[in-house]
């Protein structure tokens, strides 16, 4: 118990000063007296788990982050936070919007135009999806969201096989079924490398 209390105390002590607040300002941030938060520091008390889930979420981490001390293990209790998020999304959105804009104008020119292919220009918007696809894989890997980034990318080998098999199947009359059976081991194997890249990178810090 007391290990935890010190954990908490320097925890609080360590975000607060990084944060560049007073024990009166944090307090104040709290409805609590600077009184309290001095007995938190000096481990003479404990804030209760409302408190301590104040606390996160006004520092942006867990509360399973103040329970423990040294950086290896804290950094898996940080909460991620992404600089810019507005504008950065905003770039995806406007990324996303180009590619469906292209996407409808060469839909429109192989109708209208009767292009060879035209009775199934709808393929345009199948082929369109792997690349929205890796636009937002893109956002994620950028910004370091492991989970997000595992998901799209294991979606764009699948967005890829459908377009390949709707365009044979469709334009060229083939039916290449046998195809969706090397499906599982891309994706499987992408999910693995992925893992494999995190627990390295987790070895690396603990060293």
């Amino acid at each position: 118990m007391n290990n935890i209390k010190a954990n908490i105390a320097k925890n609080i002590i360590e975000l607060r000063k990084k944060n560049k607040w007073t024990q009166a300002e944090l307090a104040d941030k709290l409805n609590y007296s600077d009184k309290a938060v001095s007995k938190w520091e000096r481990a003479e008390a404990v804030p209760d788990i409302e408190t301590l889930h104040a606390l996160a979420e006004l520092f942006g981490v867990t509360v399973d982050y103040f329970l423990y001390y040294g950086k290896q293990v804290q950094q898996e209790y940080v909460v991620p936070k992404i600089e810019n998020l507005f504008q950065k999304l905003a770039i995806l959105f406007l990324s996303c919007i180009v590619i469906t804009s292209l996407a409808l104008l060469l839909f429109v020119l192989a109708i209208y135009q009767a292009w060879p292919w035209h009775e199934h220009a709808w393929l345009i918007f199948v082929v369109a999806t792997p690349i929205l696809c890796t636009c937002v894989s893109l956002f994620f890997l950028f910004n370091k969201v492991w989970l997000g980034s595992v998901i799209s990318v294991s979606l764009i080998p699948v967005f890829i096989f459908a377009s390949v098999y709707l365009f044979l199947f469709f334009i060229e009359g083939k039916n290449f079924w046998l195809m969706w059976l090397f499906l599982p081991f891309v994706v499987g194997a992408i999910i693995l490398l992925f893992f494999m890249n995190r627990k390295s990178k987790r070895n690396k810090k603990t060293k």
